[in-house]
């Protein structure tokens, strides 16, 4: 990712971080909801003098699905004989892209998924802004892939931050009864010390963390992405106290299924003990830990603390924890350009994705 220069200090403040709907106007989007969507729905009919809505004689006819004005693009509906009940949705991390050259963020695994007869999307919002800002501009995206597919649900697959702006969505956004399932893959639910650290919030080895930052998500896709004030927002949106707060105010809906999988790295790591408490085998190892990765490898533990770089396994831990991945914060969404360590990242999502139908989704 980018840089930290956003104006002032934080001085451990996070009242700018707060995940309600009170700030929902902050940020670059400016938008603030001005209603609860679901008042909209709870107009009266027209009702007659025999106390019956007017239309109730009219012949019931089924309403166009998609409907004649909703602008589609290339988004088609889903197809009953898909291999899953739901279309998957994927939701990018900080520093994400829809494409970038030939490269998509999540690299090749939508095109790969749609080969073998699966219903995917994706989602493209700020690479580096507030969880708040980022989940205003989900929503438009979400409701159009449900109204295109004609889905009464989706299954959400988020990666790092994306996983938060997916839980805001669900819980202050209103869609828990429009998604099915979420999964996040190293996710910072409980938050970060990277993210601390580059705020300065706590003392270590910031020349070092940000230059590694910078190299590892931002450099290479954003340039000089430092410059980008809204990357201090977005390290909000993940720092420890943010994400203490965020967790006490939003709660799991119990109408969606949550699972969650953590990379860590160190050829020497076993990733024990804190995978330990995962459905699937512990990997014997994690990956090489990459360069850009080393200095925010070790200052989260190294190998005595299972960590992929970026996000400590126990922080990535959330609903259902399926388990540990020998993947770094880039090898978890095939990056870059499909060049990987050790991980399988291709019969990874591959597998989740038949999971997900044999759980009904």
């Amino acid at each position: 990712m980018n840089d930290l220069s956003l104006t002032g200090r934080v001085d451990g403040q996070i009242d700018d971080a707060r995940f309600t709907s009170e700030n929902r106007d902050q940020g670059l989007l400016g938008t603030q909801l001005d209603a609860d969507p679901v008042d909209a729905h709870l107009t009266q009919p027209d009702m007659g003098m025999t106390g019956m809505s007017s239309d109730m004689n009219l012949p019931s006819e089924e309403a166009p699905c998609p409907p004649v004005d909703q602008a589609c693009d290339d988004i088609e509906p889903h197809s009953p004989n898909a291999p899953n009940r739901y279309p998957i949705v994927f939701i990018h991390g900080m520093g994400g892209f829809e494409n970038l050259g030939p490269w998509d963020y999540f690299y090749g695994i939508p095109r790969m998924l749609r080969e073998n007869g699966y219903g995917a999307h994706i989602t493209v919002t700020d690479p580096f802004n507030s969880s708040v800002v980022r989940t205003d501009q989900l929503v438009p995206q979400i409701d159009q892939i449900l109204a295109c597919t004609c889905a009464e649900k989706v299954n959400l697959i988020a990666h790092s931050q994306g996983g938060i702006d997916a839980r805001l969505l669900i819980s202050d956004r209103g869609y828990g009864h429009r998604v099915a399932s979420l999964t996040t893959i190293s996710s910072p639910h409980r938050g970060t010390a990277i993210a601390d650290a580059l705020l300065g919030l706590t003392s270590g080895p910031i020349d070092g963390l940000v230059d590694g930052f910078v190299d590892a998500f931002t450099g290479l896709v954003w340039g000089e992405s430092n410059e980008d004030p809204n990357l201090r927002v977005a390290m909000m949106s993940c720092s420890r106290p943010a994400m203490a707060e965020f967790n006490e105010i939003h709660q799991n809906d119990e109408r969606v299924s949550y699972y969650s999988y953590a990379g860590f790295s160190g050829r020497f790591a076993d990733g024990r003990p804190e995978c330990e408490d995962s459905e699937l085998p512990i990997p014997r190892h994690g990956d090489t830990v990459a360069p850009e990765f080393l200095a925010g490898f070790l200052y989260l533990g190294g190998i005595t603390s299972a960590n992929d770089g970026l996000v400590p396994v126990e922080s990535a831990k959330w609903g259902r924890f399926m388990g540990c991945l020998p993947a770094d914060h880039l090898d978890e969404i095939g990056q870059l350009g499909g060049v990987v360590d050790v991980f399988d990242y291709r019969a990874f999502y591959g597998e989740h994705a038949e999971f997900l139908c044999q759980e009904g989704f």
